[in-house]
């Protein structure tokens, strides 16, 4: 049986949740996003983390796909598949009802679902490590997302 460094996990989901999002997000609302983010996961769960970055990502945005809460989403899922075993869609893209279901079954096995917030919370950590080095203010030339 292999097994997988977690902590290194979550480093390289957090590192792919920061880099794409360089001029497009500043340090101060990156920091604040994983905060209310994981404040949402300790006090309402795994299910309601996710739904609440649908919820952000959705708000406002024109590109959602460049959107930072739908980066955590998005890496935050892919993480738990390769660790927890969510089978993912054949196509890499996850329909959001299939991945609402697949997170809501992770309730089925107590261990399970609190590996999960583990792993969840130590990426939200790690984001906001990698938030330190986006640029307290946006330049002017910046594109926006």
């Amino acid at each position: 049986m292999a097994w997988n460094n977690l902590d290194l996990e979550c480093a390289l989901a957090a590192e792919a949740i920061v880099t794409p999002l360089r001029d497009k997000i500043t340090q101060q609302e990156m920091e604040k996003l994983c905060a209310d983010s994981t404040a949402v996961l300790v006090e309402y769960g795994t299910y309601a983390f996710f739904l609440y970055l649908q919820a952000r990502s959705v708000k406002g945005q024109k590109k959602q796909k460049e959107s930072a809460p739908y980066g955590i989403q998005e890496q935050t899922f892919k993480l738990l598949s390769r660790q927890l075993g969510l089978a993912a869609s054949p196509g890499g893209e996850e329909p959001w009802g299939s991945m609402i279901a697949k997170i809501a079954n992770l309730s089925e096995d107590l261990n399970r679902l609190l590996l999960a917030k583990a792993l969840i919370t130590r990426t939200l950590d790690y984001t906001r490590y990698h938030a330190k080095t986006l640029p307290k203010k946006l330049s002017q030339n910046a594109p926006e997302g």
